[in-house]
């Protein structure tokens, strides 16, 4: 059967093995053969050094061979250790930009919310000032213009001089000069608007006489009774000292107080990562570093000043740019209490110090690098619209005080570097300002039998028409303060050049009020045998037009030596001369 087959086949297979193996030459007929050849120790030794020699060549061979694969392993490692790097990398930025996405969202919807909150505190901060100037104005305006009705209704001053009157009846008054009064306005009752003008016109001026009294005795104990009161009424306007008739430092350290104390509280709920400038900054700093490529794809340096300008500008709430002063936390004045103490400057707030180390770490950066100029830039963005604003709406032309805080922080910003049209802009402002603080200094013509009238009436318009002459002249020298001022000197060209056109404007609305107004309002005073103090009103003239920038300023552009060349537009029409005047 089968298994006889395989039987069969195994013998077979043993039987032709055996049959190869006696066929195959012993090994005494090897060696017999070897006997017949011709072997020497000369061939011997060259069969064996032969073979040594080819064993040396496959050794040879043999190392190479390795020292190749040893290469290859080396780099087939380098590359997967690359490899895995890579993967890694990518792994970790993916990681690394999931939480900053995460961390940039939020600090957005953050900022958001806030930085609304941040313009109802800007905006009820501006209020407070806008409310305090306001009622200033309000009073310096009512004291003058009643003052003029009644010059202009004793006939003692003939002509307004190109003064424009705000309230109804200065402007009755001088609509109707030399043509006898108008028939009185009459109610169905039959009752005169005029009288019940009269009476409140006779009321606040014996609340201003009070005023005046009171002012009198403060600014003759802060300077002494060397000048007249007229001289005194005008160095205490703007001084602060007339102040407490308007709003007492309190009332406004007050208001102010509350504006902070609701400030202080728009972060409260905030965590230092997102509420800190320094840490948003630190933020974007660690993604510069990390992943330069990514952040400078995002356009993460033109957000960045954006993203931080609310929490400048929140900081910046407490700087009073026109008071030269800041309000502080009051070390023993409980929770929500301030106090005002000199400005110390915008490097020492806590934002400038913390980006300004921010950007030091940049300082090898190029020029076109955004965030080396993050400083400037919150500066330009913060900074000074804070300014702009205290030079448009706070700042008291007739305060020397004033003059100086508000030149010295405009030094201070310009030192940054803000573009030109920034500078104009705050520039303007300031000549706005002084512009208005000049046309609404009256200075009337008096007629030249003014000093025949009753002694009281005499008394009455030579304390008036002084003051408004002193307080002319007080006004001028503070113009010419910024005139004088050297904004180029650090704040670069663009600085310089702003502020010469600045300077030659208000150099030269300076010189048409003087040339215009106030040497015919000074001239007609003096004949009209009203002044009494003559030489102290000359000399306070001449210290005010003494300003040697003024000087070179109209003459370089070419308004002549006296500087009156060209008229202002907003003065309305030159002055006529007095009835009897030469």
């Amino acid at each position: 059967g089968g298994g006889n087959s395989w039987e069969a086949a195994q013998l077979n297979r043993m039987g032709a093995g055996i049959t190869r193996a006696q066929r195959a030459r012993t090994v005494a007929e090897e060696l017999a053969e070897l006997r017949r050849q011709d072997v020497t120790f000369a061939s011997v030794e060259k069969r064996l050094r032969e073979g040594a020699a080819a064993l040396d060549e496959a050794a040879e061979e043999q190392e190479r061979r390795e020292e190749r694969i040893r290469s290859e392993l080396l780099d087939f490692e380098a590359k997967e250790e690359a490899a895995a790097a890579k993967r890694f990398g990518r792994e970790r930025a993916l990681e690394y930009h999931q939480e900053l996405r995460a961390y940039l969202i939020t600090l957005a919807a953050c900022l958001r919310t806030k930085a609304d909150m941040v313009s109802q505190v800007e905006e009820a901060m501006r209020t407070v000032h806008r409310n305090l100037r306001a009622e200033l104005d309000k009073l310096r305006l009512e004291d003058a213009e009643d003052s003029l009705t009644e010059l202009m209704d004793e006939k003692i001053v003939w002509d307004l001089n190109g003064y424009r009157p705000r309230t109804a009846p200065l402007k009755r008054s001088a609509e109707g000069k030399g043509n006898g009064r108008a028939a009185p306005e009459v109610d169905e009752f039959g009752r005169s608007r005029e009288t019940y003008q009269d009476r409140g016109r006779a009321a606040r001026r014996e609340r201003s006489e009070r005023r005046r009294e009171a002012l009198l005795n403060r600014a003759r104990a802060r300077r002494g009774d060397t000048l007249s009161d007229a001289a005194l009424l005008a160095e205490a306007s703007g001084s602060g000292l007339e102040e407490s008739d308007a709003e007492t430092e309190e009332k406004r350290d007050a208001r102010i107080g509350k504006v902070l104390a609701a400030a202080a509280l728009i972060l409260e709920d905030v965590d230092a990562e997102f509420g800190r400038a320094g840490a948003v900054a630190e933020r974007f700093a660690a993604w510069k570093r990390e992943f330069p490529e990514q952040y400078g794809q995002a356009f993460a340096s033109l957000a960045l000043p954006d993203l931080l300008a609310p929490l400048v500008t929140l900081q910046l709430l407490r700087w009073q740019p026109a008071l030269g002063e800041e309000y502080l936390p009051a070390a023993d004045g409980g929770e929500g209490a301030f106090e005002r103490r000199p400005f110390a400057g915008l490097a020492e707030y806590a934002w400038h110090a913390e980006l300004f180390d921010f950007a030091q770490e940049l300082e090898a950066a190029s020029e076109e690098d955004q965030d080396a100029q993050l400083v400037p830039r919150l500066v330009e963005k913060s900074a000074l619209p804070l300014l702009r604003f205290h030079a448009a709406e706070v700042y008291d032309a007739h305060s020397r005080r004033q003059t100086r805080a508000c030149i010295d922080a405009a030094s201070e910003a310009l030192l940054y570097g803000p573009p030109r049209a920034a500078v104009e802009e705050l520039l303007g402002a300031v000549a706005a300002r002084i512009a208005e603080a000049l046309d609404r200094v009256a200075l009337p013509l008096c007629a030249e039998e003014a000093g025949d009238c009753a002694p009281s009436a005499a008394r009455l318009a030579a304390g008036f028409l002084e003051q408004q002459l002193h307080t002319a002249a007080k006004v001028a020298a503070n113009a010419l303060a910024w005139v004088a001022a050297d904004f180029g000197a650090d704040g670069g060209d663009a600085a310089a050049q702003a502020h010469a056109a600045f300077a030659e404007r208000v150099a030269r609305k300076v010189a048409n009020v003087f040339g215009e107004r106030f040497v015919g309002a000074a001239i007609a005073f003096e004949r009209s045998g009203l002044s009494r103090n003559g030489a102290e009103l000359a000399a306070a003239a001449a210290a005010a037009l003494s300003n040697s920038a003024m000087r070179s300023t109209l003459c370089v552009r070419g308004g002549g030596a006296d500087g009156v060349g060209a008229r202002d537009p907003g003065l309305g029409p030159a002055p006529r001369a007095s009835p009897g005047l030469s």
